[in-house]
């Protein structure tokens, strides 16, 4: 019950941070007015390097000895180094496509051969490839811009992420598919860096079919 509970707490406090980082630190305008026609405005074809952290939270009853794996494999703690690249579909809606690589801590079960009942943990890191292509609406986009709010394609977004990620485990190795959907808010805060911030829930192949909240926080340079 206790471990549940930190469970919960921990995801709460996530979502609450990733949301209200980005509000708190960048609450300011963004750097530039435009009075562009309402009807001529569109996102940017943006592309760069992005940074960041993205967690998911087993919310189920799975066995924590899959694989010779614990539940910290189970609830995904990423940490990426990306390239992407948005590219324009309509006014409003982009595809971002994006590649690089991963890290992820987990422990590896040691088994005590003389004493089932002693279970030792080493500290391990799995690295690995990702590819990812996201379609994404930025909600209210037009009007934030004409505020002088829209730089860098800040503003909330709905996006529907679809990632393959390869990890690289003690005597095991995968490929895993997963897709995302989630409510996200993105904000400019020079005119080549933004801050971005999502929630969604994860419907994933991690050795089994699994679905779990997740949370993101990253930070992007654009090229």
């Amino acid at each position: 019950m206790v471990f549940f509970q930190n469970k919960h707490k921990t995801l709460i406090s996530t979502i609450i941070i990733s949301f209200v980082l980005p509000h708190v630190l960048f609450s300011q305008q963004e750097i530039y007015l435009d009075n562009t026609p309402k009807d001529s405005i569109a996102i940017e074809n943006l592309k760069g390097l992005e940074i960041g952290f993205i967690g998911s939270y087993n919310r189920t009853n799975i066995n924590r000895l899959i694989n010779g794996l614990d539940d910290n494999i189970l609830s995904r703690k990423d940490f990426q180094l990306n390239y992407f690249h948005e590219f324009r579909l309509f006014p409003t809606i982009g595809l971002i496509a994006k590649g690089g690589f991963h890290l992820r801590p987990y422990r590896k079960i040691i088994m005590d051969s003389t004493n089932v009942f002693n279970l030792q943990f080493e500290n391990k890191i799995s690295g690995g490839l990702q590819l990812s292509l996201e379609p994404r609406w930025h909600i209210g986009f037009k009007t934030r811009y004409r505020n002088g709010k829209g730089a860098l394609n800040s503003g909330w977004y709905l996006g529907l992420p679809m990632e393959s990620v390869n990890y690289n485990f003690i005597n095991s190795s995968l490929v895993t598919f997963s897709v995302s959907p989630s409510l996200g808010f993105q904000h400019a805060f020079s005119k080549k860096i933004f801050l971005e911030a999502s929630v969604g829930y994860t419907f994933s192949t991690f050795f089994i079919l699994t679905s779990q909240p997740t949370t993101s926080l990253k930070i992007a340079y654009c090229l």
